[in-house]
């Protein structure tokens, strides 16, 4: 009976152990099978994310109490999807092609605006509007006679270009004019939210909660430093929005806006221009504005099949592709409208109108063709007031 008992309690304890070694074993297969599709999925993301891990995505934006946001100085612009990053200089500002000192040794010009002024789409830094501009310029001066420096900021309205200019341009560089293209943004802000209020873009909402939440420390900072830094979690996090936001599409406003509320960007668009010039005049400075072009029927008719499909996708991400398409154009013709006695406000926005070539890379950014013709409009109408610059 003392043998039974004893082989019956062996056998209990190598059960047991079994078991533990069994869980033991499944715990490890799983922590190695999370670490290989980690690690296989940081490799993936490189190679097709222009040779940048998860983790270092946002590296190259910092907070700034000029316009919330602002590129990292001497930092990489990373661009998935588009055909080249953008490099930024000593001052947070993407650069020409090279990087030098800002000074007074040349007639210096800044360039304010959103990604589209920025120089989202164009094959280097080199190809930027900003950098076509100045080359254009010193070809007509025949001599290296202007600066052209590119303080385009992605997503930027006009609100935040106008806390930019007061807040860091005019202080810091003396410039001896500043010009803006922009416009598309204002628009899309009130045409695609709604929750738009006056002078708003979406990521301050965003701020406004990250400040917040680092203010009183808790369980979502680790969210989202794990979504920040793994492949694993930022793919859970996007399926699990698609899942369950599936019929949400990407925009809150599902609807088309109210003329109202168009009306009122446009008013306040047309404020903040209006501040930003007598601001400039009381520095001395001059200003233009230019209203930027963006790929709708109504300002190209001649598209290629890739802007075809670009006007595809983006309305796409609406509810109602109207709704952005129809919303734009209510928001441009009232913005048009109350511009009208402004001498410095310029409309672009039909300068691809007839234009065969391809202009765009997406929606609202241009290529190379369309920087230039855009450098070359800006010019025509800058040179008579700068052919007697010495």
């Amino acid at each position: 009976m003392g043998s039974i008992a004893n082989h019956a309690l062996r056998s209990k304890v190598n059960k047991n152990i079994f078991e533990r070694n069994s869980k033991k074993t499944l715990v490890i297969f799983i922590i190695s099978f999370l670490i290989f599709v980690e690690l296989f999925g940081e490799i993936i993301y490189y190679f097709t994310h222009q040779h940048t891990f998860i983790f270092n995505k946002t590296e190259f934006v910092e907070f700034s109490p000029y316009g919330l946001v602002h590129y990292k100085p001497n930092s990489i612009i990373l661009l998935h999807g588009y055909p080249a990053n953008l490099e930024t200089d000593q001052y947070g500002y993407v650069h020409n092609g090279y990087r030098k000192e800002i000074d007074q040794d040349k007639y210096l010009i800044f360039l304010v605006g959103g990604s589209s002024a920025e120089g989202r789409g164009s094959s280097s830094n080199a190809a930027t509007i900003a950098a076509c501009l100045e080359r254009i310029l010193n070809q007509l001066a025949g001599k290296n006679r202007f600066r052209v420096v590119n303080a385009g900021m992605s997503g930027f309205v006009t609100y935040q270009e106008l806390s930019l200019i007061e807040g860091e341009i005019i202080p810091k560089f003396k410039p001896q004019m500043v010009i803006a293209l922009d416009g598309h943004n204002d628009g899309w802000c009130a045409v695609s939210f709604q929750e738009w209020r006056p002078n708003w873009q979406p990521y301050i909402d965003q701020i406004t909660r990250d400040v917040n939440r680092n203010m009183a420390p808790g369980f979502g900072i680790l969210i989202d430093l794990i979504k920040r830094h793994s492949v694993i979690a930022a793919t859970f996090d996007k399926l699990g929005k698609r899942v369950f936001l599936r019929d949400d599409n990407s925009f809150s406003q599902k609807t088309m806006p109210p003329k109202a509320r168009l009306e009122a960007a446009a008013r306040g668009y047309i404020v903040n221009q209006k501040i930003i010039k007598e601001m400039l005049n009381l520095h001395g400075a001059k200003y233009q504005v230019f209203l930027q072009p963006f790929l709708a029927n109504y300002l190209k008719r001649e598209k290629k099949p890739d802007e075809v499909k670009y006007m595809q996708d983006w309305g796409a991400e609406y509810k109602n592709g109207d709704i952005y398409y129809q919303g734009m154009e209510i928001f441009y013709d009232t913005l048009i409208q109350q511009a009208e006695n402004l001498s410095f406000f310029n409309d672009l926005s039909k300068l691809f109108i007839e234009t065969p070539e391809k202009t765009y890379v997406d929606h609202c950014h241009f290529n190379d063709t369309g920087n230039i013709m855009i450098a070359q409009a800006i010019a025509r109408k800058l040179w008579p007031d700068l052919a007697h610059i010495q």
